[in-house]
């Protein structure tokens, strides 16, 4: 159906789905940007009931403009990355117009990916000890993280910590999905848990998630920042100030601004930041405007930061290499 008449789809089903559930899985591999329970009585009991973001979700979603797919970025000809300068000097692409301003693509035809690429035997210089990575997404942002996830070579010698806009009671079903297709152990966390290299923790429905001052999990009820609990944004700003220069900060596709503005702090920390292209955004409102506000040291499809990640954590230049930003 994307193939032929692509349209953004939100699936929806009428109780909280079962650990596993293969019809949640199905609709995540094929392109369904969003899940959620459907209330019988309606979008205004839905609002009541604390599920006001469905009916945000699903006004935004009728004005997307969905590209047909035609093709998809194999990692193996990955060759060419955007890099920056520090923020003070930076000079960061701007995406790429598009003729809506709310454009959607799971992946970009090689011909549409906007990169600079470098002088033959010159490569990206790896940043300082990473400890520690750090990934917000919202709507459209399952696909692109199975994504991420499965195109690295083998598990990252650091923890990864994890915000995702879901509705509440698909945890399970996309750490299941997740963890099946990737072949990473994905964990719900925990309130002072300590983390662990290899492993992806995603914050939990409705609770905060941030990091105290010895790298534990802290959790919080406190109000929805950005109109999300969990927030990107209370997650990247602890990071921030935990980890400062030895952390990768990613913002993906999603609504509103959630993350950004603390993109750009982590990057005035030190730390490696990317934000995901428009072209490859189901919504390219967080990572837009990150990028607006220069906090993105690159601008990349999901196909390319799997990539970046493995050389700035790890040292590989495998499929790595880079210019400066214009």
């Amino acid at each position: 159906m994307m193939s032929l008449y692509p349209v953004p789809i939100i699936m929806m089903t009428k109780q909280v789905p079962e650990v596993g559930s293969a019809l949640e899985s199905q609709a995540l591999e094929t392109g369904a940007v969003a899940l959620a329970v459907w209330t019988p009585s309606g979008p205004n009991a839905a609002a009541k009931n604390g599920d006001a973001g469905l009916v945000r979700t699903v006004r935004a979603m009728s004005e997307v403009k969905v590209v047909r797919r035609r093709g998809q970025l194999s990692r193996a000809t990955v060759s060419a990355l955007e890099t920056g300068s520090p923020p003070a000097s930076a000079s960061v692409r701007p995406p790429a117009p598009a003729s809506s301003p709310k454009t959607a693509t799971a992946a970009a035809p090689a011909a549409q990916v906007h990169n600079q690429t470098k002088p033959a035997g010159t490569q990206m210089a790896p940043s300082g000890r990473i400890e520690i990575v750090a990934i917000g997404a919202s709507t459209g942002g399952p696909p692109v993280l199975q994504t991420i996830l499965r195109g690295l070579s083998r598990p990252l010698p650091v923890p990864i910590v994890l915000v995702q806009h879901l509705s509440r009671g698909f945890q399970s079903s996309l750490i299941s999905w997740l963890s099946d297709s990737t072949h990473l152990k994905i964990v719900v966390a925990q309130h002072g848990m300590p983390l662990e290299p290899g492993v992806v923790y995603l914050a939990p429905d409705d609770r905060h998630m941030a990091l105290d001052s010895s790298g534990r999990v802290a959790l919080n009820s406190d109000p929805p920042e950005n109109g999300s609990r969990p927030s990107v944004s209370v997650l990247f700003r602890s990071v921030a100030q935990r980890y400062g220069p030895h952390a990768v900060g990613v913002l993906l596709t999603g609504m509103g601004r959630d993350g950004a503005r603390e993109l750009r702090l982590m990057r005035d920390k030190g730390a490696v930041t990317i934000a995901q292209d428009e072209e490859t955004s189901v919504v390219h409102g967080m990572p837009g405007e990150a990028i607006k506000l220069k906090g993105a040291r690159y601008i990349l499809p999901p196909e390319r930061i799997s990539s970046v990640l493995e050389h700035h954590v790890t040292g590989s230049l495998n499929n790595v290499s880079a210019a400066p930003c214009r």
